[in-house]
């Protein structure tokens, strides 16, 4: 649809020139610079023909949320997703409070699937590249069981089943020293 008129035409826009920016998603901001006219008076405009403009900040938050949303749904983490979209990490997690998104941490995942193979701590931290902090709030914030209190349950239950020191030693590569010492603290009796 063309629409031929003279700007600044007697100091009005005509209701269709407005209906078009409108569905052209073009600011009010960019309207006044484009034709030549002060912000209020295109204000007034908009509400004297009754009509909404667009508002850029509005535009660009919608925008942002969408592309939020979309990256929390893919399963990112708010850290990368704020890193890519160049916006505060708290922004991030506002919309995602906001839109009620549930989201597993990519992270929690990772340190729950290693502690079911009986990964170490050192093994976590070192895997993913996280503190030994960060790795104890996992664990405690998620009521996980640490991989150390895994093993000595492990350990604990050998002992109980009659496991000698070598065997038990032998299957979790450690020592039989340590083994041994492991079981005098438990108070078990030596193989």
């Amino acid at each position: 649809m063309q629409i031929s008129y003279t700007p600044n035409f007697q100091g009005k826009l005509p209701r269709q020139v407005l209906e078009k920016y409108i569905a052209e998603k073009i600011p009010i901001s960019d309207i006044a610079k484009r034709e030549n006219l002060s912000l209020p008076y295109i204000s007034k405009r908009f509400k004297a023909e009754g009509l909404k403009p667009v508002n850029k900040h509005t535009l660009k938050n919608k925008t942002l949320t969408d592309s939020i949303r979309t990256m929390l749904l893919k399963g990112l983490s708010p850290r990368f997703i704020a890193d890519f979209l160049e916006c505060h990490r708290d922004t991030v997690y506002r919309i995602k409070s906001k839109l009620n998104i549930k989201q597993t941490n990519s992270t929690l995942r990772k340190i729950k699937q290693m502690i079911e193979q009986g990964c170490s701590s050192k093994e976590i931290q070192e895997t993913l590249g996280i503190s030994p902090k960060e790795l104890s709030n996992h664990i405690a914030n998620n009521k996980l069981k640490s991989p150390q209190r895994i093993k000595r349950e492990k350990i604990l239950e050998m002992f109980k089943k009659g496991y000698t020191d070598e065997q038990i030693a032998k299957e979790f590569n450690d020592s039989i020293t340590a083994i041994a010492t492991r079981r005098r603290r438990y108070n078990g009796k030596k193989k």
